[in-house]
């Protein structure tokens, strides 16, 4: 199995299977995401017209619980404090106290905190990559995981996708130091593809020693997935064996992933959160035909 096909098995399991949390509850991370952007932009799964061609109207009763709930659970930077422990010095405490204040107002961290709460009534989770010493926010629509992780750091497979044009694909690879970059650019320009879409992926490996022994190690992938074209890239799930393996651009052996998870409501058998839109689900459903019924007899 070559790496390409490894990282679109991964992808299939994610976004077609649901995973069984107790007998009659299953459960699909990837859908459960596309519903929630739904419901809190106020959109129809089949549209905004019904069988008879008239408007259909959303009742959006997720967006105000989620704001009252980031206002529950937002604290500010000045409202951390630094106390000194039994015995310790209270004037360390105080330049310690004096340094982060310092540091967090340089790293704009109250920015950090307000996109944190903002997100996390809506979504459930919030995960954050550290890119250096820059924190970076994850769309979980791009965000593949195995979804029965208890977290991220128990996941067979972490896998973030990344689309670039190509003049920000060759930026970004010669910052990154990527090999293959001018055969992944001569390979896209044969397609009409706007994007060039780069998976990376921390998980194990399976390779063969020096010794001619297969071991696994656990690694940060990053592969470009070339030779498809504009209508695959658009349909986003083309699993059945391409005839382009892809090309490596970076294969490395590290201890961790750069990922921080933050959730709102956690159950067992499930990596996502539980937030307040998924909890409105059913109810949304009922306001938007009580008001579809009313605008009908109105």
């Amino acid at each position: 199995m070559t790496k390409r096909e490894l990282i679109n098995q991964e992808r299939y399991e994610f976004e077609s299977r649901d995973i069984l949390i107790v007998e009659g509850f299953s459960f699909n991370q990837k859908q459960t995401i596309s519903r929630i952007y739904r419901y809190y932009n106020s959109k129809f799964e089949n549209g905004d017209t019904d069988a008879d061609g008239d408007k259909k109207y959303f009742y959006n009763i997720v967006r105000s619980p989620c704001k009252v709930t980031t206002k529950g659970i937002d604290f500010d930077p000045k409202d951390i404090r630094i106390l000194t422990a039994s015995g310790g010095n209270p004037l360390q405490t105080w330049f310690f106290e004096r340094d982060l204040k310092f540091w967090m107002k340089e790293q704009q961290f109250g920015k950090v905190l307000n996109r944190i709460f903002e997100e996390l009534p809506i979504f459930g989770s919030v995960v954050i990559k550290l890119v250096g010493d820059k924190p970076e926010f994850i769309d979980l629509r791009n965000f593949v995981v195995e979804q029965s992780a208890d977290s991220l750091d128990y996941a067979n497979y972490i896998i973030e996708r990344h689309l670039y044009t190509p003049v920000e694909f060759r930026r970004v690879g010669e910052e990154m130091g990527w090999e293959n970059i001018n055969e992944v650019l001569e390979e896209h320009y044969k397609t009409q593809a706007p994007y060039i879409a780069v998976y990376e992926r921390y998980g194990d490996l399976e390779y063969e020693d020096e010794q001619g022994n297969r071991t696994r190690t656990y690694k940060r992938l990053v592969l470009a997935d070339v030779g498809k074209t504009e209508i695959d890239q658009q349909a986003q799930l083309t699993y059945s064996n391409p005839a382009h393996p892809g090309f490596v651009l970076e294969e490395t052996e590290v201890q961790d992933h750069p990922y921080w998870e933050f959730h709102m409501e956690k159950i067992p058998g499930r990596w996502l959160g539980i937030g307040v839109v998924e909890v409105l689900f059913d109810p949304q459903v009922r306001e938007n035909e009580i008001a579809i019924l009313q605008s009908k007899a109105s």
